[in-house]
This record gives structure tokens, C-alpha cells and sequence, in this order.
């Protein structure tokens, strides 16, 4: 495989925001995702590599990664999951696109920086978010850090949002 330098951008929601779902682990062990979006961008690009590689049969398999660092203070304390956590990944500048794409190996090393804490909002989410079969725009509503899953549960069948009388986990 040979890699080569790319960038994945990441379109607006329709009010504007582009986002990315992570989940925080808190100090019982329990998972809550939590929604992030740039406040200074429409749109954003992650640092990502790509290759396009032939199977024995001639079918074409292209191939992305993104590029991850060292979170930022905030990507620090809400990314502590998984095989890799306090990382976040490499977003890339407005400025820095034409470097990460077009310059040389070290002008693309160079614009790889943590995003900066305050240009960035995070907030936790339902865990409905993680089940690809939910797709409505309460999944990104804010819920507070202390109000449990049963205490969100019955505000919506007690006929708050979503109040059907059920919630789909």
C-alpha cells in the first residue's frame, strides 16, 4: 500500500453544525456519549490518509484512516474509552487544508496541532444516539450530566419530547 495525504470533511447538520460522537466513561464504568461540534466552522476536515489497493480480482478497495493526537483539554477528559483514549482527531485548519494536501511532508506535519478546547462545544446526549435505527433531530439535544436514563425516560413518557410513551435504546 502507498498512502497518500487527504482530507475527510464532515458537512453541516441543517442548522450549520458539523459534528462527531464520542463516548465519556464515567467513575462507575458507565458509557455516555456525548455530542461535539466546532462553534468556529460550518464545515471541517480531519487529517486522513487514503490508498486505493486491487483485491487478486481486479475489484478496487479504497481505504481511509483518520489521523489522531493528543486530545486537547477538553477531547482529554471526554474521550477516555476505547484502545486509544485521550485522543481526539487531527482537524485541520481552514488555512492548513492546501498544506495538509498539497505541501511538502514537513508543511503537512506542521498544520497536525490539537484543535483549539474553545473553539469547540460538547455536551452529552441520549444514548439513542448509538442505534443507527434512531435518525430524528432529538438525538442531539442536550441532557444534563446528572439526569439519568430513567429520569430521561420518564419525562418523555410522562409526554415531554419524544413523549409516545416510549424511548428507543
Amino acid at each position: 500500500m502507498s498512502w497518500k495525504l487527504s482530507c475527510t470533511v464532515l458537512r453541516g447538520e441543517a442548522d450549520g453544525n458539523v459534528s462527531f460522537p464520542l463516548d465519556h466513561m464515567d467513575a462507575s464504568g458507565r458509557k455516555f456519549p456525548y455530542y461535539i461540534h466546532l462553534a468556529d466552522q460550518e464545515f471541517f476536515g480531519f487529517a486522513s490518509l487514503w490508498d486505493r489497493s486491487r483485491k487478486p480480482d481486479r475489484t478496487a478497495v479504497e481505504s481511509t484512516v483518520l489521523i489522531t493526537m493528543p486530545g486537547n483539554e477538553l477531547m482529554h477528559e471526554i474521550h477516555n474509552t476505547g484502545n486509544h483514549p485521550h485522543r481526539m482527531p487531527a482537524i485541520l485548519h481552514p488555512d492548513d487544508h492546501e498544506a495538509w494536501l498539497q505541501g511538502s511532508l514537513d508543511e503537512a506535519r506542521a498544520v497536525l496541532k490539537q484543535y483549539p478546547s474553545d473553539h469547540m462545544v460538547a455536551y452529552r446526549v441520549s444514548p439513542r444516539v448509538n442505534t443507527p435505527k434512531n435518525d430524528d433531530p432529538s438525538l442531539i439535544e442536550p441532557i444534563s450530566e446528572t439526569e439519568t436514563l430513567d429520569e430521561k425516560r420518564n419525562k418523555e413518557v410522562d409526554g415531554a419530547p419524544g413523549g409516545q410513551g416510549s424511548l428507543d435504546i
